[in-house]
Order: structure tokens, then sequence, then C-alpha cells
């Protein structure tokens, strides 16, 4: 699906996961494109455009951190794939906790102010890890005048935005969601899992009016006719943002 001719001239980040019984094809394919992966776990990986100078850093079990460089400033990447609650609700929640906490006091500690974390969260967007202020602090609203941290408790934290969260719900451009699941005990069908927060220093250069939960990738169809995800790739929607 990946067309690595896109890459030869353009400036991407393609993050992908769960791909252990590709490997061997990616990385032969990779022409244009640098892939770089977490080789602990194969959870998650990356192609990117091979001139924007991608690093890889480090990777755990459940996320890989990368740095490229944007506008003459060096932007820290985590890419997540946090544990799925099907097995467990409360141990799943319990270890995506810390591993949350941990990507964003490694942020804080060393105030990396351009920073993005993307990827599938396997948590609902209006869990509260993600609006907590020892969390994601993050907002699904921006303004270029907003203040970039928030003090609590004498407590200061770089706050994140998400464009994605605005659509979760009938006014989204595509998809509601980017996850869909049927419960007999809850109306609510659709979920956003899948997420990219941006510091807020760095989202004054994304481009709303390009993000959007992916409906077509290479010129695949990745819902059906009812427009739900295509198990045939995969039961999560991508979703994308582009930096001006």
């Amino acid at each position: 699906m990946i067309n690595n001719s896109d890459f030869n001239s353009k400036t991407k980040i393609v993050a992908i996961s769960e791909f252990w019984e590709q490997e061997q094809y990616i990385i032969n394919s990779s022409k244009y494109a640098l892939f770089k992966y977490d080789l602990a776990s194969k959870r998650t990986g990356l192609y990117s455009s091979d001139y924007i100078g991608m690093k890889f850093l480090k990777s755990e079990t459940y996320y890989s951190k990368y740095n490229f460089i944007y506008n003459a400033e060096a932007v820290i990447l985590y890419i997540v794939h946090l544990r799925s609650p099907r097995n467990s609700e409360d141990d799943s929640y319990s270890l995506n906790q810390n591993i949350i906490k941990q990507i964003a006091d490694e942020i804080n500690a060393n105030y990396h102010k351009y920073s993005i974390i993307m990827g599938d969260f396997n948590l609902p967007h209006y869990d509260k890890l993600f609006t907590d202020h020892f969390h994601l602090n993050t907002t699904d609203y921006f303004y270029d005048k907003a203040r970039s941290t928030k003090t609590y408790e004498k407590n200061s934290r770089l706050k994140f935005y998400s464009p994605i969260n605005s659509f979760n719900g009938d006014l989204s451009k595509g998809p509601p969601g980017t996850f869909y699941y049927g419960k007999r005990s809850r109306a609510q069908n659709w979920y956003i899992l899948d997420n990219i927060l941006i510091s807020y220093p760095l989202s004054k250069f994304i481009d709303k009016d390009s993000c959007e939960i992916m409906t077509k990738f290479s010129d695949e169809n990745l819902v059906t006719k009812l427009q739900l995800p295509n198990r045939l790739y995969s039961d999560h929607l991508p979703v994308k943002i582009k930096l001006k």
C-alpha cells in the first residue's frame, strides 16, 4: 500500500504497527524512504523521507522514539502502540497509564518543546489520561496566542493539541472515529483510539484543513461499503496531519 515514489518528492512520515510477518518485504521495498522500527517487539515503526534527518533514538516494548529536523529545529517523535484492553482492561489501563506518564515526564524533564506523540493509544480520546495535567495535558482546540505550558501546584507542564479529536462525531469530514466496536451495553460504537498529539509550540505550523481520518491510502479503500474499517487492511483507520 505504501508507494515509495511518494517519498522521493515529498516530506512524509508514515507510522506503522504490527508488521511482524511483513518485515522483510517492507525492508526490501524501501527504495526512496527510510524504514526504521522498534527491534525489540516490532510493534512500532515508520517510513520517512530520507532527507529530513530521521534518527532512531530508542525503543521500548510499547513505543519507539525518534527525532527529525523541521524548520531547522529538532522534533522529538514518539510512536506508540499501547496495550489493548481486550484480555484484561484493568491491567492494560494500569500499564498504559505508566507508559504515558514516562513519555510525558521525559518530554517535560528535557523540555522538548517540539514534540509529537502519535499512534494507537488503545484509549478513547476522552479518557482522563489525555487531559490530566501530569499525563498528556491535551486540548482539542488551539490558538496561536495560547500559553504553551500550564502550571498547577507549581508544576509547569507542556500542553499538547489534538486536531484529530474534533472528528469524533457527525461533524467529521469522514468517519466519526478510527475504530468501530459495537457493544450491547453501549450506544456509542465509534471511538478515536488512534491519535496525533502535537506540542503547543509546534501546533502553530499545523495545516488544519489537511488533518483527517483517512479512508483511502495509495488508491486503496480503507473502508467498506458500509463505511466501516476494512479489516482486509486493519480494524483501525489511520489519521493524518500536515505541518506547513
